[in-house]
Order: C-alpha cells, then structure tokens, then sequence
C-alpha cells in the first residue's frame, strides 16, 4: 500500500482548502486489486498562525489497511472501509488534474513569517508543539480585562434572589406560625388608700406614699375610657405641701398625731444623715483607708494575744 504526503498550508486567514487524497490500493487478494480515489473538501479557519499539514496517515494506520485486505473477511473489512470512506468523498471536479492526467494535490504559498509546522491527521490532528500562554513570560499580562458591569450586576442580581428567597421564607413562617400581638382591649381602674411613707426627700413635714388596699372599679373599653377621662393634671397640681398631707392622713385615713409626729422625725434624722454623707463624699478614700488600718491592727493584737495565750 502506497500513500504520498501532501502538503497544506493554512494562513491566518479562513479559507476553504480542497485536501486530495492519493490513490490507494488495497490488496484483497492475489488475483485483482481494488483502486479507488477518494477526496474531500474542508473549510479550516486560524486566527493565530499558519500550520501545515504534512501527514495523512501513520504508519501503523497504513499497516492496519493493509492487513484488513488478507484473509477470508478481507472482502467484509474492505466494504466497510468503502462504505465510510463514501461519507468524505466529493466529486472529482473538486481534484483539479494536470494535462497528464495524474492528479496532484495543490500547495498553498508558505506564510514566511511563521514557519510552525505540526504534523497532523486528516482524521485526527495531534498538536505535539502547541502553542501555550502559559510559555509565555508575564502571560498574565495577556488576559482581558474583567468587566466590572457585569460582575457587579451578577453580585446584585444574586443578592437580589438570595433576599427574596429570604422574604419567601420569612413570609412562609409568618403564615404558619400564630399571630402574636399586644392589644389594649379594657382599662382596669384601682383606687388606693394613703398612708404615712418613709421617704426622706420629703421637703417637710410627714412624707405620704400610697397603701396597700385599694378598691378595683369595673373594666371600662380603652376608647370609652379615652373619650370620657379628664385632662391631665400638670407638675404643680400633683404636689402636695404640709398642711394638705398632714389634713389627708389625720381626716381621711385616722392617723393619729403622735404617728405623724414620730415619722417626721423619723424623715428629719434620715435626711441630716444623708446630708452628712453628702458632705464627707470627698473625704471618703481616706475613710476607708483609716478602716482599713483599723481592721489590721485588731488583727495583729488578736493574732498576738493567742499566741501568748
């Protein structure tokens, strides 16, 4: 089996190339032979270099054709290799022929510029020298640009979904879980009696402060209660001098004069304490120093005293 290697050369432009593929005989036995011509036509497009193809065939491949010749199944394998050789044939007006009638394959100029020759299949190209980035030096440098519109735009539209499915799930809990509120439905009213307090911020006199009996009147609806309720009393009006706590707690509540009398004094010494506090509030860290070495000496006459004991 012969087969001769033509040779294609593709620019860096695409092109329609008509490849021709030699006669090739095969042997199915010793009587005849079978010759056939078999040619296609491809479109191969480059934008980066020439290449030139120089193979058509391996030899193991040509090795394997001529083995599937011999043999009593020589006539089964050669129909089957027919029959998908007839997918790439074109007819023969695509060959173009010499005066002589022997057709030759046609040559393409060869690029001077870039003289990469890979050799390569018709059936299966093998790039044995490809061409990498990764060879080249600061092949970072090569890459684009990114597209700041488009990677913000994706980072919005996934925050976009993820806040959504977030809603969805927000709203899918509200509406199975039970609705939880505070509503003011009814006014409660609680009237408390009055008694003497021990409040010493009282300015004078018996301080008062509220019991703990009270009477509780009947609900009243919040917006009957609203619509009916009086104006609110100021500041001034909530104060109560002397002579009004003292007429409320002897008249109104029977307190006796002598319990009057008795948490007034009570107010008054409670309130000269604090006022003593108030004045020593600066000499306090050398208060507690001074009990501090109070304490250490009870100590040290104690620790003493048991030893010799």
């Amino acid at each position: 089996m012969t087969m001769s290697s033509p040779t294609m050369m593709v620019t860096p432009s695409s092109v329609d190339v008509p490849v021709n593929i030699p006669a090739v005989t095969k042997r199915t036995g010793p009587q005849h032979e079978i010759s056939e011509r078999s040619a296609f036509a491809g479109t191969i497009t480059t934008d980066a270099e020439s290449l030139s193809l120089s193979s058509v065939g391996s030899e193991s491949e040509m090795h394997h054709m001529d083995r599937l010749g011999e043999g009593p199944e020589g006539a089964e394998a050669t129909e089957a290799i027919q029959a998908s050789t007839s997918e790439l044939e074109v007819p023969d007006t695509a060959c173009p022929s010499s005066s002589g009638g022997s057709s030759s394959p046609p040559t393409l100029p060869t690029s001077p510029t870039l003289p990469l020759s890979l050799p390569c299949s018709i059936l299966k190209c093998r790039n044995s020298d490809r061409a990498s980035i990764k060879d080249t030096k600061r092949a970072w440098k090569c890459l684009p640009k990114p597209d700041l519109d488009i990677i913000i735009g994706n980072a919005s539209s996934s925050t976009t979904e993820s806040s959504n499915t977030a809603n969805t799930a927000s709203t899918a809990l509200n509406d199975d879980s039970p609705r939880k509120g505070l509503e003011w439905g009814v006014v409660q009213i609680r009237n408390y009696a009055q008694t003497i307090g021990d409040n010493p911020s009282v300015s004078y006199g018996t301080p008062i402060q509220l019991d703990w009996d009270y009477e509780e009147n009947d609900a009243v609806q919040l917006l009957e209660y609203e619509t009916n309720r009086g104006t609110r009393r100021t500041l001034r009006q909530m104060v109560l001098s002397y002579y009004h706590r003292k007429n409320v707690l002897s008249w109104q509540y029977g307190h006796t004069e002598a319990d009057i009398k008795a948490a007034k004094k009570e107010a008054s010494r409670t309130k000269f304490k604090r006022e003593i506090t108030c004045g020593l509030l600066m000499a306090m860290p050398v208060e507690a120093a001074v009990e501090s070495a109070r304490r250490k000496t009870k100590r040290y006459f104690h620790k003493k005293e048991n030893k010799q004991g």
